[in-house]
């Protein structure tokens, strides 16, 4: 009963309002975007566009096309490795980063034909999307592919 007392005691004066001054949490910030998403009429702007630009379209497509289809970020994508990739059997292992659920997600066949295109483009590698030097994308080369995809008079000015 005494200890009992002793702790009740010291959790109070340890715990107290006054001892402990917390500030409330911070405000969210409203976003200053109209919505967070991409419709599929955008989307297949996007792809055209992937398409028309540089030496590597139907990687570049197939990027887009993958990170929409899917939800993928851009760190899940380049760590994308052809052993998670089952072009026979028509899906794809997810391995999510930021604390996700891997899962296994079936593929379509516009997926299927641009992955195939691909894996005859660079047969050597481990990882599905490579630079020229067969090293894999960074996650800013995703970034300025995406971005250049989305607003394509960028890269025409560059």
């Amino acid at each position: 009963m005494r200890l009992l007392a002793i702790l009740t005691e010291l959790d109070q004066l340890l715990f107290s309002a006054k001892s402990v001054s917390r500030s409330p949490p911070p405000v969210k910030v409203p976003s200053k975007r109209e919505r967070e998403y991409l419709r599929p009429s955008e989307v297949a702007a996007m792809l055209s566009a992937a398409h028309s630009f540089g030496r590597h379209g139907v990687r570049d497509a197939a990027i887009i096309l993958l990170m929409f289809r899917h939800g993928l970020r851009t760190a899940e994508l380049v760590a994308l490795k052809w052993s998670q990739v089952d072009l026979s059997g028509g899906y794809i292992e997810i391995r999510r980063v930021k604390h996700g659920h891997d899962s296994t997600h079936p593929l379509r066949a516009p997926e299927l034909r641009a992955l195939r295109q691909i894996q005859r483009d660079y047969p050597e590698t481990q990882y599905v999307f490579v630079s020229e030097r067969k090293a894999p994308l960074s996650t800013r080369t995703i970034r300025h592919i995406t971005l250049f995809c989305h607003f394509p008079r960028l890269k025409s000015s560059k």
